[in-house]
Protein backbone atom coordinates (compact mmCIF):
# COMPACT_ATOMS: atom_id res chain seq x y z
CA UNK A 1 0.00 0.00 0.00
CA UNK A 2 3.00 2.30 0.58
CA UNK A 3 4.90 1.33 -2.53
CA UNK A 4 5.70 4.01 -5.04
CA UNK A 5 8.32 4.67 -7.66
CA UNK A 6 9.46 1.06 -7.31
CA UNK A 7 10.18 1.37 -3.58
CA UNK A 8 8.62 -0.85 -0.91
CA UNK A 9 7.68 -3.42 -3.52
CA UNK A 10 8.48 -7.06 -2.94
CA UNK A 11 8.60 -9.96 -5.36
CA UNK A 12 8.06 -13.52 -4.18
CA UNK A 13 8.87 -16.54 -6.31
CA UNK A 14 7.14 -19.05 -4.05
CA UNK A 15 4.38 -19.39 -1.49
CA UNK A 16 7.04 -20.20 1.14
CA UNK A 17 8.74 -16.84 0.54
CA UNK A 18 5.42 -15.05 0.99
CA UNK A 19 4.74 -16.83 4.28
CA UNK A 20 8.30 -16.20 5.49
CA UNK A 21 7.93 -12.50 4.73
CA UNK A 22 4.80 -12.14 6.87
CA UNK A 23 5.37 -14.72 9.60
CA UNK A 24 9.02 -14.11 10.47
CA UNK A 25 8.67 -10.39 11.06
CA UNK A 26 5.53 -9.39 12.99
CA UNK A 27 6.23 -5.71 12.26
CA UNK A 28 5.25 -6.42 8.66
CA UNK A 29 1.64 -7.06 9.59
CA UNK A 30 -0.64 -4.51 7.99
CA UNK A 31 -2.22 -3.82 4.65
CA UNK A 32 -0.61 -5.22 1.54
CA UNK A 33 -1.70 -5.59 -2.03
CA UNK A 34 -0.71 -8.87 -3.63
CA UNK A 35 -0.88 -9.32 -7.36
CA UNK A 36 0.38 -11.75 -9.92
CA UNK A 37 3.80 -10.98 -11.37
CA UNK A 38 3.49 -10.03 -15.03
CA UNK A 39 6.71 -10.68 -16.94
CA UNK A 40 6.08 -8.04 -19.59
CA UNK A 41 8.96 -5.81 -20.65
CA UNK A 42 6.66 -2.80 -21.02
CA UNK A 43 3.62 -1.14 -19.52
CA UNK A 44 1.41 1.79 -20.41
CA UNK A 45 0.58 4.93 -18.45
CA UNK A 46 -2.70 6.55 -19.39
CA UNK A 47 -4.10 9.77 -17.99
CA UNK A 48 -7.84 10.24 -17.48
CA UNK A 49 -9.71 13.47 -16.77
CA UNK A 50 -13.45 13.10 -16.34
CA UNK A 51 -14.70 10.75 -19.05
CA UNK A 52 -11.76 11.30 -21.38
CA UNK A 53 -8.45 9.49 -21.72
CA UNK A 54 -5.95 12.15 -22.72
CA UNK A 55 -3.34 9.81 -24.09
CA UNK A 56 -0.89 7.04 -23.43
CA UNK A 57 2.82 6.51 -23.05
CA UNK A 58 4.75 3.24 -23.13
CA UNK A 59 7.46 2.57 -20.55
CA UNK A 60 10.04 -0.13 -20.05
CA UNK A 61 8.88 -2.14 -17.03
CA UNK A 62 10.59 -1.24 -13.76
CA UNK A 63 11.63 -4.77 -12.85
CA UNK A 64 12.48 -5.90 -16.37
CA UNK A 65 15.94 -7.54 -16.35
CA UNK A 66 16.80 -5.93 -19.68
CA UNK A 67 15.76 -2.49 -18.42
CA UNK A 68 18.31 0.07 -19.56
CA UNK A 69 19.94 2.22 -16.92
CA UNK A 70 18.24 5.34 -18.17
CA UNK A 71 15.98 7.88 -16.48
CA UNK A 72 12.23 7.21 -16.75
CA UNK A 73 11.80 9.95 -19.34
CA UNK A 74 14.34 8.21 -21.60
CA UNK A 75 12.63 4.82 -21.09
CA UNK A 76 9.26 6.23 -22.13
CA UNK A 77 7.73 7.07 -25.48
CA UNK A 78 4.37 8.19 -26.79
CA UNK A 79 2.07 5.24 -27.43
CA UNK A 80 -1.03 4.76 -29.54
CA UNK A 81 -4.18 4.87 -27.43
CA UNK A 82 -5.95 1.69 -28.53
CA UNK A 83 -9.69 1.25 -27.99
CA UNK A 84 -8.95 -1.56 -25.51
CA UNK A 85 -6.53 0.61 -23.51
CA UNK A 86 -9.00 3.51 -23.53
CA UNK A 87 -11.94 1.35 -22.43
CA UNK A 88 -9.98 -0.27 -19.58
CA UNK A 89 -8.65 3.11 -18.39
CA UNK A 90 -12.15 4.60 -18.21
CA UNK A 91 -13.63 1.53 -16.53
CA UNK A 92 -10.93 1.43 -13.83
CA UNK A 93 -11.17 5.19 -13.20
CA UNK A 94 -14.96 4.98 -12.82
CA UNK A 95 -14.62 1.98 -10.47
CA UNK A 96 -12.42 4.14 -8.24
CA UNK A 97 -14.87 7.07 -8.55
CA UNK A 98 -12.14 9.47 -9.65
CA UNK A 99 -12.21 12.51 -11.91
CA UNK A 100 -8.43 12.51 -12.42
CA UNK A 101 -6.31 9.39 -12.58
CA UNK A 102 -3.05 8.05 -13.91
CA UNK A 103 -3.19 4.34 -14.68
CA UNK A 104 -0.42 1.83 -15.13
CA UNK A 105 -1.57 -0.98 -17.40
CA UNK A 106 0.46 -3.99 -18.49
CA UNK A 107 -0.17 -6.88 -20.86
CA UNK A 108 -0.17 -10.33 -19.24
CA UNK A 109 1.34 -13.49 -20.75
CA UNK A 110 -1.55 -13.78 -23.21
CA UNK A 111 -1.45 -10.09 -24.21
CA UNK A 112 -4.58 -9.20 -22.24
CA UNK A 113 -4.28 -5.79 -20.57
CA UNK A 114 -4.25 -5.73 -16.76
CA UNK A 115 -4.50 -2.70 -14.48
CA UNK A 116 -1.48 -2.54 -12.18
CA UNK A 117 -2.52 0.58 -10.33
CA UNK A 118 -4.75 3.62 -10.44
CA UNK A 119 -3.09 6.77 -9.12
CA UNK A 120 -5.53 9.31 -7.72
CA UNK A 121 -3.02 12.17 -7.82
CA UNK A 122 -0.81 11.42 -10.79
CA UNK A 123 2.24 13.43 -11.66
CA UNK A 124 2.12 14.46 -15.27
CA UNK A 125 5.23 16.53 -16.01
CA UNK A 126 6.92 13.72 -17.99
CA UNK A 127 3.61 12.67 -19.55
CA UNK A 128 3.14 16.24 -20.81
CA UNK A 129 6.67 16.37 -22.21
CA UNK A 130 6.41 13.01 -23.98
CA UNK A 131 2.87 13.39 -25.38
CA UNK A 132 2.99 17.16 -25.89
CA UNK A 133 -0.45 17.33 -24.24
CA UNK A 134 -0.79 20.28 -21.85
CA UNK A 135 -2.26 18.28 -18.98
CA UNK A 136 -2.29 21.22 -16.55
CA UNK A 137 -4.42 23.20 -19.01
CA UNK A 138 -6.76 20.22 -19.47
CA UNK A 139 -7.20 19.94 -15.69
CA UNK A 140 -8.01 23.65 -15.41
CA UNK A 141 -10.52 23.42 -18.27
CA UNK A 142 -12.16 20.39 -16.66
CA UNK A 143 -12.50 22.15 -13.29
CA UNK A 144 -13.89 25.29 -14.94
CA UNK A 145 -16.46 23.19 -16.81
CA UNK A 146 -17.52 21.37 -13.62
CA UNK A 147 -17.82 24.65 -11.67
CA UNK A 148 -19.82 26.39 -14.39
CA UNK A 149 -22.16 23.39 -14.66
CA UNK A 150 -22.99 23.80 -10.95
CA UNK A 151 -23.67 27.56 -11.40
CA UNK A 152 -21.50 28.77 -8.54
Amino acid sequence: IRGMHGRNLHRFDSEKKILDFFLKDKKRLGQYLLQEWLPSKKYFRTLVIGNKVLGSIERVALKCKQRPKLPLEKRSKKARLTPELEKLSLKATRACELDLAGLDIMPDRTGRLRVLEVNRSPQFKKFTKITEINVAQKVIEYIQKKVSAKNF
